[in-house]
C-alpha cells in the first residue's frame, strides 16, 4: 500500500482528541485524488471524509562516467571502484544498483557494499562497486543502476577489467639425478614461488607413461606472497639412462616443464632376506644338509638371466653332490689341496626371470667332515637382450660343520645265567651312561628289543612309545639295561644278542651298543630230528647213525625210550601194487611224436592212476636215499655206449611180482626198530654215536617216536620210519620224433622216468657221456640227469638232447637201466637240416682241388641216385619230357646243394677231431662249438662286371632262392662294400619261404667312389641266419677307353675348289674295353658381338649350313678292344687361300682327346675376260645380228674348262644323268672321278643312264606280243634286279667308277659283305606279345634299323627305282587287274576260269617251292602263271563264291603238290589275303596295286637292296616274319635269311604268351571298347 495510517483504528475517550498520520510513499507515477474515511463502531459507515489529493514524478538522475575501468585483476580477488550518480533536479531520488543476473555463469562478478539510497535535490551520490575476475583475459560487463520510480529504463554502467592469474617462479630449470642406485628413492627439491596476492593452485605430473619419478606433494596451494617445495623423488627400476619431464601446471597461468635425467646402477634383482655382503650359517652338523630359502624378486622391466656360480670354481650341475671342499679348523688353507667341487650349491644354479615375477632359491651344504666353510657365491645376470653377461650380486657364506660326539660309558653289556635244577631264574639289571660331548644339543632315540629293556635311573622300563631325549651341550642321561632269562618257557639253552641302537636325529650315524644275554640249560644236539629209512627190499635190515653232542656247560645225563599208545606208533603191512592196476602205454599214431607232443606227453599219466601229492616232490633226496646208495650206484654203472636201434621196443614197465605168505604183524616197535645205547652221561662238549637200526620185515610199513629224556632239561624225539618193497617203474615215452631239426642246435625232449612203488632205486643211462646238457656230443644221444636216485612215488624227468652235427636223416637210441633190472630202450628220430640259400651266379671251384674233390664225389653221389630212380625217371620221361634247360638248372641246384652237404660234413668231422684231441674240458661241444660248425667255407659266387668306365654304372640281378625246407632269414653285409663302388639293394630279409626267390639288384659305379684306375675284388658276406655265411666275389676292372692315332699331322698338296683329296689315318684300341669316339672340327669362326642376337643366330646358321673344308669319314665310331680302324680325312676347298684346321678325336667317358693337326692349299680356277662388258649396239629386225670378240685368258696354273649355262646342251644332258644317281651325302655332294677338260663322265654312269632309259621306255610300251616274250623279259628283268640286289649300293655307278679310278678291283661278294657287318635280330611270336615293341626297343639299344618286311617290299614298290620293286610293282598292278577281270565276269566263267588258273597256278608254285628249296638259280615261272597263283590267292573276300574259290583252289593245291614237295616242307596253310597298297602314282588305268605272293628271288632282292643302305650297317631288328609277299611263315623266314646272307650275329627271340594273359588282355579291351562306345552315346545323346 502506498498510504499508511497511523493508527488506523482505537478509540477515542469522550471529549478527547485523537492525531492520525497519514503517510504517503508513492510507488508509481500519477495523480492521487482519494478520501479518507471514518467508520464509528456502532454508528455508521463512513461516517467522516477527508479528501486526499496528491501527485508523484521521478527526478532525472544521470551518472558522472559510462565506464567505470577496474584495470588488470588478478582472479578471484576483489578489487573497488566509485560511480558518481549526479541528481540535478529539485526533488530527491531514489536509486538501487540491480543484483547481477546469471553470475554463477558470469566471467566477472560484481557487487556494491551500499547497493541503494537517497540522493538529495541538487547533489551527488559515489556508489562503491566490488569487482572478481572469474576468467582471464578482457572482460566488459555492464552494471545497471535503477531509478525508483523509473524501473524500466535503468541508467547502465560498462565494468571494464582484464583478469590475470597468478604469477609463479619456477627454480630449478632442469633437474639432474646422476648416477643413482635402482629401486630406491632419490629425492631432488623443486621450488615454486608465487609473486602474486591470490593464492596459486598447481599441479605437478610427470610427462611420461610409466615414469620412475614421482612427485610430493602432486598438488597445492601456494599461498600469495610465499613460496612452496616439491620434492622430486626418482626411484629406477632398470640400470639404463632415464629421461623424463616434470610438468608443472599453475592453475589460471602458465606451465612449466622441467626435464629431469637419470643413471641407474645396481641391480633390479632383490632378495626378500639380507644375503649380501656376508651369510653366516652357524653350526651345522656334518652329513646334515643345512639349508637356507629366500626369494629373489626382478622388480625391473627387463628380463634377467640369472646364472650362480661359486668364486673359484667352475660352473657346476645340479647333479654335482654336495661335499665338503673347505678347509678344516686349524689348518692352513696354502697347505692343503683346493677342493674339486663347491660345498654349497644353489637351486635352481640358472633362472630366467621375467619383469615381476619371483623365484624361490634353496641354499643347500653339506658336509662329510667337520670343516669351516668360506664361499663366495656370485650372481651373473644377462640383462634383456643385451650381448654378455655381468655380476650383480655377491654372497659370502660361512658355515661351521661338526660331528656330534656322544660318549658311551660301555659298548658291549653281557649277561650269563646257568640254570641248575634247584634254580630259580630272575631279572638282571646293568648301567649305562650316556653324555652329549658336541658344541650342539643332540635328539638321541634308543631302541632295543626282547629280551631285553631300557629302564631309567629308578630301574623303571621306559614307555615303548618313548619320544625322542634331547641332550644340551654337556648333559648326561643314565640308564639300566634290563635282561629277563626267563624270557623263553622252554628248557632249551637259548642266547639272545641284540644291539642297542642309539639314533642321532641331527647326524646319520648311529651308535651301538652290544647287548648279549645267555642261558644254559642241560641240552644235547643231533644230527637229525628224524630217521627215515626209506623203502628197503623185503626181508633185509638197514642201521642208520645219529651223531648226539652235548652242546651245554653243564653235565647231561640222558635215557632212551619209545613213544606208545595212540598213533604214536604204526605198524602195518603195505602190499605191492598188483601188476593188473599198471595200464601198459597207449600206442602212439604215426607221425605224431614230435617235441611239443613228446612234452605233453611227459606231464600226463598215460590213464594211470595219478600220484598223491606228497609224492611229487624233489628228485633223489638225500634225506630218503640209502647211505649205501652210491656204493651200490658205483657198482652197476656200466661203460657208455651209443646203440643204435634197428627197431622199437616197448617200455619196461614193472618187475614181476613174487607172492609171499603172509606173516604175523610185529606186537611192538622193538620188534623192527633199535636203539643203541639206551642210556648213559655225557659231559659238557662230548659227542656220542647213536645206532637206529630197522628189520624189514616183508611188506611192513613202520613210523616210530624215539624219546630221549634229559634230567633237568628237555625230552627230543626222534622220529624212525621205514618200510620194505619191491622196485617197480614206468617209462612214458619209447620213442621220440625231432622231426625237421637244425644240425647245429640242440634238440631236447623230456623222458619221464616214475617209481610207481614203495622202494626207491637207482638208475643210469648206458652210454650217455659227462658233457653239460646244452654242449651234447655229435651224434651222440645224451640224457640229464645220467644217473641218480627217485624215490617212492616220485619221478625223474630226463632231458634227453641230441645234436645232429651233420645235416641228414638220423635214428638213435638211447638206454636206460634201472636198479638190477634190464636196460629199456629210448629211440630218437629225425631229420637234421640247416637254411642256405642258392643264388644264380657261377661258383669259384676251379683251381681249387679240395672243392674239385668235393665236386666229384657229389656227382657220383648224385649219379648213383639217379640211377637207383632211372625206371621212375624214365616212366615220367615217356609221358612228359620236360625243358631241357629247367632240368639243367635243377640238376646244378642239387649238385651244389649235395657239394655243400659234403663241405659241411667234413667240417663237422674236422671239429670233432680238433675237440677230441685237445683238453678234456674243451671237449664238448658248447654253444660257441656249435656256432663254427656254420664257419665251413664254402665255395665262393662270382659276379665280375669286366670292365667297367668310370661314369657309367652297371648293375646285375641276381636271384637269391631257398633251397631248401625251412624259411631262411639272411642279411648281406654291405659294410664291407664302402668305398669300393659297388652297392647292393638287399636288407635284411626275414623268413624267406621255401623254394621262394628274391632278386637283387648289384650296382657298380666307379665314379661315385671316387675309384682309381685298376681292378676292384670285394668280398661281399651274406650272413644266413643260423646257417652258414656265403660269400660273393665282386670283381670289376676300372679303365678308361684311350686311342692310338697312326699321325698326328696331315699336310695336303694343292687342291682346286670343286675337287677333294682324301688322307687315310688310323684309330687302334689297345685296351679291352670298347671305345666310343666322335671327331669335331675346330673353324674359327668370328661374328659381331655387336650385331643383334636375331643376326648372329642367322650368320651363325649360315656358316654351319657352308661346306665344310675339312671332314673326317666316318666321324665317329666304336672300337672294340683290339680293333683297328681307318679314318679318311677329306680336303675339300672352297676358296683360294691356304687352310689350317685341328681335328679334335673325342673319347667318350675319357679325358683324353687326340689331336689331328690337318693343313692344306685351295685353287681356285679363274678366267680373264677381255672386254669384260660386250656392247654389239643397236641391231636392225630381220639383220644378220652383229658379233662381237671376247678374249678370254687363264691365269692358273692348270687348264680351265668352261660353258655356257645357257646354251650348252651336254651341260643339261650330263645334269640329267646326275639326277638318277643314289650316292649323294647329306649335303648333296656326290664324289666321281676326276674329269679332265672336254671329258664327259664316267662310262660307269652313262652306262647305268643308259640301263634307266631302257627300262623306262620297256615299261612305257603297252603289254602285248607273246606271253614267252613276255616271261623272257621279265625273267632279264628279275635277273638284273637280284644282281643288282647282290651288290646293292655298294655296286652302284658311281662305286664302280671310284674304283676304277683309284685302281681297286672289288668283286661282288666283297662289295656285300663289307656291309654284311651289323647284327641281326629276327622278333617271332604270337599276336599280342609285344613283338613291336620289342623290335623297338632292340633297335635302339643296339643302335639298328627296325624294318618289317611288308615296309621294305612297299617302299621298294613305292620308289620304283630299282629293278626289283619295279618287277615287284608290275606283278601287285597285274593281280589288281585280274582281281578286277574275274569280278566282272558272270559266275560259271569265272568258276570255268578259277579251275583253269588253279590248274597252271599248282605247276608254278610247286617249280617255285622246289627252287626255294634247292637254292639254285634257276629260270623263274612266268609273270602269268604266278599272278595267277596270287590272284586266286586273294579271293579271300566276304561272299560266298570267293570263299568257294579259295577252299577249291587251296584242296587243288593241296593235293597236286605230290609227295617230293611234302617232305621238304610241311603242308602249307592257306596263301595270305590280298590287300590293296596305298602307293602314290601306281594306279596304272585306275586299278591300282593288291598285294601278291611275291616270287623268292624277287622278295630276296629287295630284302638285300635294303640291307644294304647306311643305316642298316649297324644292324636291323625284324619285327615278326607276317608278311603279305611271302606264302606262309616258314617262306618268309627262308628269305628273309637268304637276304641276310653270312652275317656273324644272327638271333631268333622268340616271344610267348599264356592262355591266362591272352585272356586278360581280351576282357581289358573288350571293357576298353565298352568305355568307348559309351562315351560316344553319351556325346551323341
Amino acid at each position: 500500500m502506498e498510504f499508511t495510517i497511523m493508527p488506523c483504528k482505537g478509540t477515542i475517550r469522550s471529549q478527547g482528541t485523537l492525531d492520525i498520520q497519514v503517510t504517503l510513499c508513492s510507488n508509481t507515477v500519477r495523480r492521487y485524488e482519494l478520501a479518507l474515511v471514518l467508520d464509528v463502531d456502532g454508528v455508521g459507515q463512513e461516517v467522516l471524509a477527508l479528501p486526499l489529493t496528491a501527485r508523484c514524478v521521478v527526478p532525472p538522475l544521470h551518472v558522472l562516467s559510462t565506464v567505470l575501468r577496474f584495470g588488470r585483476c588478478f582472479l578471484k580477488f576483489p578489487y573497488e571502484q566509485t560511480l558518481t550518480l549526479v541528481n540535478d533536479s529539485d526533488l530527491p531520488g531514489c536509486y538501487g544498483v540491480l543484483p547481477q543476473e546469471h553470475k554463477e555463469d558470469a566471467a566477472v562478478w560484481y557487487s556494491s557494499p551500499v547497493p541503494c539510497g537517497i540522493i538529495q535535490p541538487h547533489s551527488s551520490v559515489e556508489i562503491p562497486f566490488t569487482l572478481e575476475a572469474q576468467a582471464m583475459g578482457r572482460q566488459d560487463t555492464v552494471a545497471s543502476v535503477s531509478v525508483f520510480g523509473n524501473e524500466r529504463c535503468p541508467l547502465n554502467v560498462c565494468l571494464v577489467s582484464i583478469g590475470e592469474g597468478p604469477v609463479v617462479y619456477v627454480h630449478p630449470r632442469e633437474i639432474n639425478f646422476g648416477s643413482i642406485e635402482v629401486l630406491q628413492d632419490a629425492s631432488k627439491s623443486l621450488h615454486l614461488s608465487n609473486q602474486a596476492v591470490i593464492p596459486a593452485s598447481f599441479c605437478v605430473e610427470m610427462a611420461g607413461k610409466r615414469s620412475r619419478w614421482r612427485i610430493e606433494p602432486s598438488k597445492g596451494v601456494i599461498p600469495p606472497e610465499s613460496e612452496v617445495s616439491v620434492a622430486i623423488i626418482a626411484n629406477l627400476d632398470d640400470t639404463e639412462r632415464f629421461e623424463d619431464e616434470v610438468k608443472v601446471s599453475i592453475e589460471n597461468s602458465h606451465t612449466y616443464v622441467i626435464p629431469v635425467q637419470a643413471v641407474g646402477t645396481g641391480t633390479t634383482v632383490v632378495t626378500d632376506k639380507p644375503i649380501a655382503p656376508e651369510l653366516n650359517l652357524g653350526l651345522c652338523f656334518s652329513f646334515d644338509r643345512c639349508c637356507y630359502r629366500f626369494k629373489m624378486t626382478n622388480r625391473g622391466r627387463r628380463t634377467h638371466q640369472l646364472c650362480w656360480s661359486t668364486e673359484g670354481f667352475p660352473t657346476f650341475s645340479q647333479r654335482d653332490r654336495l661335499r665338503a671342499i673347505s678347509n678344516t679348523k686349524g689348518t692352513d688353507s696354502s697347505q692343503s689341496p683346493k677342493p674339486a667341487c663347491p660345498v654349497f650349491k644353489l637351486r635352481p644354479l640358472r633362472t630366467e626371470l621375467m619383469p615381476g615375477k619371483t623365484v624361490e632359491m634353496v641354499l643347500e651344504g653339506s658336509s662329510s667332515i667337520p670343516q669351516v666353510v668360506k664361499e663366495r657365491l656370485l650372481c651373473h645376470a644377462v640383462v634383456g637382450s643385451k650381448a654378455g653377461k655381468a655380476q650383480i650380486m655377491q654372497m659370502d657364506v660361512t658355515c661351521e660343520f661338526v660331528d656330534p660326539v656322544l660318549q658311551v660309558s660301555t659298548r658291549e653289556i653281557t649277561f650269563r645265567v646257568e640254570k641248575l635244577p634247584s634254580d630259580v631264574l630272575s631279572l638282571q639289571h646293568k648301567p649305562l651312561t650316556l653324555r652329549n660331548m658336541s658344541s650342539l644339543p643332540l635328539s638321541i632315540v634308543l631302541a632295543l628289543d626282547q629280551p631285553f629293556r631300557v629302564c631309567d635311573a629308578a630301574r623303571q622300563p621306559l614307555p615303548a612309545d618313548v619320544r625322542p631325549m634331547k641332550l644340551e651341550v654337556g648333559e648326561e642321561l643314565h640308564f639300566f639295561i634290563r635282561f629277563n632269562p626267563a624270557h623263553e618257557e622252554h628248557l632249551n639253552s637259548w642266547v639272545a644278542e641284540k644291539a642297542l641302537k642309539i639314533q642321532l636325529l641331527e647326524h646319520p650315524r648311529e651308535e651301538q651298543v652290544t647287548v648279549r644275554g645267555e642261558v644254559f640249560f642241560p641240552n644235547l644236539q643231533f644230527q637229525t630230528m628224524a630217521v627215515d629209512f626209506g623203502c628197503i627190499l623185503n626181508d633185509t635190515e638197514v642201521e642208520h647213525y645219529v651223531e648226539m653232542t652235548n652242546c651245554s656247560p653243564l653235565l647231561v645225563r640222558y635215557h632212551w625210550s619209545f613213544l606208545t599208545g595212540g598213533h604214536a606208533s604204526q605198524l602195518r603191512f603195505s602190499p605191492p601194487v598188483p601188476k593188473l592196476f599198471i595200464k601198459p602205454q597207449p600206442p602212439k599214431e604215426e607221425g605224431a611224436c614230435s617235441e611239443h607232443s613228446a612234452s605233453a606227453e611227459s606231464s600226463v599219466s598215460d590213464g594211470c592212476v595219478e600220484e598223491p601229492a606228497e609224492a611229487l616232490g624233489a628228485v633223489g633226496d638225500p634225506a630218503q636215499e640209502p647211505a649205501d646208495a652210491e656204493d651200490s650206484l658205483e657198482a652197476k654203472l656200466l661203460p657208455s655206449a651209443a646203440v643204435e636201434l634197428e627197431s622199437r621196443r616197448p617200455v619196461r614197465s614193472q618187475e614181476r611180482m613174487r607172492f609171499v605168505e603172509v606173516e604175523p604183524l610185529p606186537s611192538g616197535p622193538e620188534e623192527v626198530f633199535d636203539v643203541l645205547p639206551l642210556y648213559g652221561v655225557l659231559p659238557p662238549g662230548k659227542s656220542q654215536c647213536v645206532t637206529f637200526t630197522f628189520v624189514g620185515r616183508t611188506n611192513i610199513a613202520a613210523r616210530v617216536t624215539a624219546l630221549c629224556s634229559v634230567e633237568g632239561g628237555p625230552t627230543y624225539e626222534i622220529a624212525l620210519s621205514g618200510e620194505a618193497s619191491l622196485i617197480n617203474y614206468f617209462l612214458d615215452m619209447t620213442e621220440i620224433d625231432c622231426g625237421l631239426q637244425l644240425f647245429n642246435k640242440v634238440r631236447e625232449a623230456e623222458v619221464t622216468l616214475q617209481n610207481r612203488g614203495k622202494m626207491g632205486f637207482t638208475y643210469v643211462v648206458l652210454g650217455s657221456s659227462a658233457a653239460a646238457a646244452d654242449s651234447p656230443p655229435l651224434g651222440v644221444p645224451l640224457a640229464v640227469p645220467s644217473t641218480g636216485y627217485i624215490g617212492p612215488g616220485k619221478e625223474q624227468v630226463l632231458k634227453v638232447c641230441y645234436l645232429p652235427g651233420v645235416p641228414g636223416v638220423f635214428c638213435r637210441a638211447l638206454q636206460i637201466q634201472v636198479g638190477h633190472l634190464e636196460p629199456a630202450s629210448v629211440t630218437l628220430r629225425g631229420e637234421g637240416t640247416l637254411p642256405r640259400i642258392c643264388l644264380d651266379l657261377p661258383r669259384n671251384i676251379s683251381g681249387n682241388a679240395k672243392y674239385e674233390k668235393v665236386l666229384k664225389e657229389a656227382k657220383e653221389k648224385m649219379a648213383k641216385d639217379s640211377q637207383r630212380a632211372e625206371a621212375v625217371a624214365l616212366g615220367e620221361a615217356a609221358a612228359v619230357e620236360p625243358p631241357r634247360d629247367d632240368t639243367d638248372t635243377a640238376w646244378d641246384t642239387q649238385l651244389q646243394l649235395q657239394m655243400e652237404q659234403l663241405l659241411i660234413e667234413e667240417h663237422a668231422l674236422e671239429q670233432q677231431k680238433a675237440l677230441s684231441s685237445g683238453p678234456p674240458e674243451e671237449a664238448a661241444f658248447d654253444q660257441r662249438a656249435r656256432r663254427r660248425l656254420l664257419k665251413v667255407q664254402l665255395p665262393e659266387y662270382i659276379l665280375d662286371f669286366g670292365c667297367v668306365i668310370p661314369g657309367t654304372v652297371r648293375t646285375h640281378l641276381v636271384k637269391i632262392t631257398n633251397p631248401g625246407r625251412l624259411p631262411v632269414s639272411f642279411l648281406a653285409d654291405r659294410r664291407v662294400l664302402c668305398g669300393t663302388g659297388f652297392s647292393v639293394d638287399l636288407d635284411h630279409l626275414k623268413c624267406l619261404p621255401c623254394c621262394k626267390t628274391k632278386t637283387f639288384r648289384v650296382r657298380f659305379d666307379p665314379q661315385s667312389a671316387n675309384l682309381p684306375l685298376g681292378e676292384v675284388d670285394v668280398l661281399l658276406p651274406i650272413k644266413v641266419a643260423g646257417g652258414p655265411t656265403f660269400h660273393v666275389r665282386l670283381r670289376a676292372d676300372v679303365t678308361v677307353p684311350s686311342l692310338c692315332l697312326s699321325r698326328d699331322r696331315l699336310e695336303f698338296s694343292a687342291v682346286q675348289c670343286g675337287q677333294c683329296r682324301e688322307e687315310t689315318v688310323q684309330l687302334h684300341n689297345q685296351l679291352q674295353v670298347p671305345c666310343q669316339w666322335f671327331v669335331t672340327v675346330h673353324e674359327p669362326v668370328k661374328v659381331d658381338k655387336c650385331l643383334p642376337a636375331s643376326m648372329r643366330r642367322k650368320l651363325l646358321q649360315e656358316l654351319e649350313a657352308k661346306p665344310r673344308v675339312f671332314e673326317a669319314l666316318p666321324s665317329a665310331g666304336t672300337l672294340a678292344p683290339g680293333q683297328r680302324c681307318n679314318m679318311r680325312v677329306r680336303f675339300s676347298p672352297v676358296e683360294e687361300k691356304s687352310y689350317r684346321r685341328r681335328l679334335k678325336i673325342n673319347i667318350c667317358q675319357s679325358s683324353q682327346h687326340l689331336q689331328l693337326q690337318v693343313s692344306g692349299q685351295g685353287l681356285e680356277p679363274q678366267l680373264e675376260f677381255s672386254p669384260p662388258v660386250l656392247e654389239l649396239g643397236p641391231v636392225l629386225p630381220y639383220s644378220h645380228g652383229a658379233e662381237g670378240t671376247v678374249v678370254v685368258k687363264n691365269p692358273c696354273e692348270f687348264p680351265i674348262e668352261f660353258y655356257s649355262l645357257e646354251f650348252d646342251q651336254q651341260y643339261l644332258e650330263e645334269e640329267q644323268v646326275l639326277r638318277m644317281l643314289k650316292d649323294y651325302d647329306s649335303r648333296n655332294t656326290l664324289l666321281l672321278p676326276l674329269r679332265g677338260p672336254g671329258e664327259k663322265l664316267p662310262p660307269e654312269v652313262l652306262e647305268y643312264s643308259q640301263d634307266q632309259k631302257k627300262l623306262q621306255d620297256d615299261q612305257a610300251k603297252p603289254k602285248t606280243g607273246d606271253p614267252a616274250d613276255q616271261d623272257k623279259a621279265e625273267h632279264q628283268q628279275s635277273t638284273s634286279s637280284s644282281k643288282e640286289a647282290a651288290g646293292g649300293l655298294a655296286d652302284s655307278p658311281v662305286h664302280r667308277a671310284l674304283a676304277r679310278h683309284l685302281g681297286i678291283d672289288i668283286p661282288a661278294e666283297g662289295r656285300t659283305g663289307g656291309n654284311r657287318r651289323g647284327i641281326v635280330i629276327i622278333v617271332h611270336g604270337a599276336p599280342r606279345t609285344g613283338k613291336t615293341a620289342a623290335a623297338v626297343a632292340l633297335s635302339k639299344y643296339y643302335g639298328a634299323a627296325c624294318l618289317s618286311i611288308d615296309a621294305v617290299v612297299t617302299e621298294a614298290i613305292s620308289d620304283g627305282s630299282s629293278a626289283a620293286g619295279l618287277r615287284a610293282r608290275e606283278l601287285c598292278v597285274r593281280a589288281a587287274a585280274e582281281q578286277s577281270h574275274k569280278e566282272t565276269e558272270d559266275e560259271g566263267h569265272n568258276a570255268d576260269v578259277s579251275l583253269s588258273v588253279q590248274c597252271r597256278a599248282k605247276a608254278g608254285h610247286s617249280s617255285v617251292l622246289r627252287q626255294s628249296s634247292s637254292g639254285e638259280d634257276g629260270s623263274l615261272q612266268s609273270p602269268s602263271s604266278r599272278s595267277r597263283v596270287s590272284t586266286a590267292a586273294s579271293k579271300r573276300k566276304a561272299d560266298g563264291r570267293a570263299s568257294q574259290s579259295r577252299e577249291r583252289h587251296r584242296r587243288d593245291s593241296t593235293s597236286c603238290q605230290g609227295s617230293s614237295i611234302s617232305h621238304l616242307h610241311p603242308p602249307l596253310p592257306c596263301v595270305p589275303a590280298q590287300r590293296r597298297l596305298s602307293i602314290g602314282g601306281s594306279t596304272e588305268g585306275g586299278l591300282g596295286c593288291l598285294s601278291c605272293v611275291l616270287p623268292e628271288d624277287l622278295l630276296v632282292a629287295i630284302l638285300s637292296e635294303r640291307l644294304q643302305l647306311s643305316d642298316c650297317y649297324q644292324g636291323v631288328v625284324f619285327g615278326g616274319l607276317e608278311t603279305l609277299f611271302a606264302h606262309n611263315m616258314a617262306s618268309a623266314l627262308l628269305c628273309l635269311l637268304k637276304a641276310v646272307g653270312s652275317r656273324p650275329h644272327i638271333y631268333v627271340v622268340n616271344l610267348f604268351q599264356d592262355y591266362v594273359s591272352f585272356k586278360a588282355w581280351e576282357t581289358s579291351a573288350k571293357e576298353q571298347e565298352g568305355r568307348e562306345q559309351s562315351h560316344q552315346q553319351h556325346q551323341h545323346i
